[in-house]
């Protein structure tokens, strides 16, 4: 959220910004995300050390990363690779990006 609303402000979206607030401001009332929260979502601030810092520090976030320790933490059994049922057709393991050939389909040559 607050990677959201530092967009949003950087952007000088004042109409987002009220939006984000009115939406998002009820769920951010623990002490350091509501600072943060106000400091960000203000439109004046932007150019304000405390936005740049909160801005800086919501940038150095890998969320991708800590959204898979997370998964993996969780569904543990989901990270191995399930072997394929018997029957199944295997990937190409050599693709090239062709569609492979129809098979009963005669080529016809355009002549003039």
């Amino acid at each position: 959220m607050i990677r959201a609303v530092v967009g949003y402000a950087l952007a000088d979206d004042a109409i987002g910004l009220a939006r984000f607030r009115e939406k998002y401001a009820p769920l951010m009332s623990a002490e350091p995300d509501r600072s943060a929260f106000e400091t960000a979502s203000k439109p004046v601030t932007a150019a304000s050390t405390g936005f740049a810092d909160i801005a800086r520090m919501a940038a150095s976030v890998d969320t991708l990363d800590g959204f898979l320790r997370e998964m993996r933490t969780r569904f543990p059994d989901a990270t191995a690779r399930a072997p394929l049922p018997p029957g199944t057709v295997k990937a190409d393991p050599f693709p090239t990006g062709s569609l492979p050939a129809i098979v009963g389909l005669e080529r016809v040559e355009a002549s003039r």
